[in-house]
């Protein structure tokens, strides 16, 4: 399966991005995927966190170049449940799964 990774870190209390990519990675390599891309909105000091991650995520989805998209857990699309089902929902409307690669 096609997978494209996305990690968030948007606090400091946030997993740290390098950590969110090794789960990511370890579950793709523990269920014998092939990682298409890593997509990262990442805190940068002096800027607030975007959203250019998720939303190249939604066009690699929309190109039809992934079957699923994995993420560390479901905070790392938004903290908000709401949001979360939201994006989830515009994730899975053209068929894509998406694991959650959260392993303690």
């Amino acid at each position: 399966m096609r997978v494209v990774g996305y990690i968030r870190e948007a606090s400091a209390d946030s997993e740290p991005a390098f950590a969110q990519s090794e789960q990511i990675r370890r579950w793709i390599g523990d269920n014998g995927h092939r990682l298409v891309a890593l997509c990262q909105d990442v805190r940068t000091p002096g800027h607030a966190v975007g959203r250019e991650g998720l939303q190249s995520i939604v066009g690699i989805v929309s190109a039809g170049q992934v079957d699923a998209v994995v993420v560390p857990s479901l905070k790392t699309l938004s903290p908000d449940k709401v949001s979360q089902e939201v994006i989830l929902w515009e994730l899975r409307a053209p068929g894509i799964t998406v694991p959650v690669s959260y392993t303690h």
